[in-house]
């Protein structure tokens, strides 16, 4: 008796042996689950799914997986099945061990870009070689112009319209006019970017900048490229009633590439007299006469800079020297929508700095009104702040 039933525990034994070995599952309802990006309580699979251990089931849910998106399926590769709770591996014959997870080396984003405006070069300072080309009393070489106030297109391919939306009509219109001054940055007047009197900043997304444009009009215009304004910054010490320190920074959504009609201006350096006899061209598409309507198409004007004493002659203690430079030519102004266009000089056989703003179009009393000259920011005394806020 004792040595059958010896023989019956023995074949019993030599069943539980020989009989697969099958892992206890944890008593909870899915069978696998993934694991939130860096847990310890899972393991990697071919394929790449992250299964988790014991305690990570959220209400039935697949959480988010950080690199990949959630498969509510079982793995498909059989060598290396995950169950919750005591981890076991099952083999298929290549191997019985779990291959440990290599580190990923993470992701670097790329340097930030350094972008600031050019100023140009000091020798612009002195009496050179292209001296000559900026004094009023001899004639400018413009040999690809013609007799008309109307630009060529895309002459001056720093120059921007920003336009504003008017829920009014539901479009984007022209508020005022630019500088592109770097490939995420642009140059503007305080006044077009604020509320009327006013330091309260519009807000940036109700603005647009158009680029290499020459044509615009309420319904279609022809420009080459759009960007939507990020960001505003006005000068600090912005004064809307004497219109002092009228002068804006814009920051685009994304930056833009230079072409032939998209390109950045110099800025004028610190040393450079812009005081008087200095011819400048000022640009926009604003009116074509005081109280009238906007232009089609971007215009120019040829001023001459004026010594300050004789600006201040005629506006008296409402400009200031170190904020303010004045330019006029009879029967010629910027108007109303032109706002924030750039005061440029020209250096034709400069390649590098052909063009070089001085100021930027603030205000002034009609629009060639009875020999009032118009009234610009005087550039050179803001190179600092500028520097400041385009790093």
């Amino acid at each position: 008796m004792k040595s059958s039933t010896l023989v019956c525990l023995l074949a019993l034994l030599a069943v539980a042996i020989t009989a697969p070995q099958l892992p206890i599952l944890s008593p909870i309802g899915s069978p696998f689950l993934p694991v939130q990006p860096g847990s310890q309580t899972g393991r990697l699979i071919p394929g790449g799914f992250v299964y988790s251990a014991q305690g990570n089931r959220q209400n039935s849910s697949w959480p988010k997986l950080g690199l990949m998106n959630p498969m509510p399926y079982y793995p498909i590769d059989p060598r290396f099945i995950i169950y919750l709770g005591t981890i076991f591996s099952v083999s298929t014959g290549d191997s019985n061990s779990i291959k440990e997870i290599e580190p990923v080396t993470p992701i670097v984003p790329p340097a930030k870009v350094v972008d600031t405006p050019t100023v140009a070069a000091i020798s612009r300072c002195s009496k050179d070689e292209f001296d000559y080309l900026s004094k009023s009393n001899t004639p400018i070489p413009y040999k690809y112009m013609v007799e008309s106030d109307i630009t060529i297109k895309n002459q001056y391919p720093f120059m921007v319209a920003l336009v504003v939306f008017d829920d009014r009509i539901w479009k984007y219109k022209l508020s005022c006019g630019g500088s592109l001054i770097s490939s995420t940055k642009i140059l503007t007047a305080a006044h077009c970017v604020t509320e009327p009197k006013s330091t309260n900043v519009i807000d940036a997304s109700q603005f647009k900048v158009k680029f290499g444009i020459h044509f615009l009009s309420i319904t279609e215009n022809d420009a080459q490229l759009s960007r939507k304004v990020q960001q505003i910054k006005i000068h600090e010490e912005y004064g809307p009633v004497k219109i002092y320190n009228d002068i804006a920074i814009l920051t685009l959504s994304s930056p833009v590439e230079y072409t032939d009609s998209i390109s950045p201006v110099c800025l004028v350096p610190e040393c450079f007299d812009d005081d008087g006899n200095r011819q400048a061209i000022a640009m926009g598409w604003g009116h074509t006469q005081s109280g009238g309507l906007n232009s089609d198409y971007l215009r120019h004007a040829f001023l001459s800079t004026v010594p300050f004493s004789k600006c201040q002659n005629k506006y008296g203690d409402k400009i200031d020297e170190t904020k303010m430079l004045c330019a006029f030519k009879k029967g010629q102004d910027t108007c109303q929508n032109d706002s924030g266009g750039p005061l440029v000089i020209e250096f034709p056989e400069d390649s590098s700095c052909r063009f070089i703003q001085i100021g930027i179009v603030s205000f002034g009393k009609g629009c060639a009104f009875k020999n009032y000259p118009g009234v610009y920011v005087r550039i050179k005394n803001y190179l600092p702040w500028i520097e400041e806020n385009t790093n």
